[in-house]
């Protein structure tokens, strides 16, 4: 258990993955309007926080497991379609009506 309004340490060095995974995260922003600037439209369900921020011609999809179980989350027919992976802009993605998450499980989508 982490108290939240307590000081707590993180060891980044027993964890680098992780580490590099919230660096990389984090750094999204800084690359994108959409996510700083961008109107707001939430999907969000029971088990998973979604949400899609647009800008212009740049849309942004963030999909998230909030549950310790897989789920399927249910895909608006208006998202779906070909997107690039946030996170690994070479590889195309195609939404379908259903998207699986892992426990704990995220996805990024970006569409120009």
């Amino acid at each position: 258990k982490v108290p939240i309004f307590d000081t707590s340490t993180s060891h980044w060095d027993q964890h680098p993955e992780m580490g590099a995974a919230y660096k990389e995260i984090l750094g999204l922003p800084n690359e994108s309007l959409s996510l700083r600037d961008g109107v707001l439209v939430s999907y969000a369900t029971a088990d998973v926080a979604a949400f899609e921020k647009s800008n212009g011609n740049e849309q942004v999809l963030v999909i998230v497991n909030v549950r310790n179980i897989p789920v399927t989350f249910p895909v608006n027919a208006s998202l779906s379609g070909e997107w690039k992976d946030g996170l690994d802009a070479d590889r195309a993605v195609n939404l379908a009506t259903q998207l699986s998450l892992p426990a704990f499980g995220y996805r990024i989508f970006i569409k120009n």
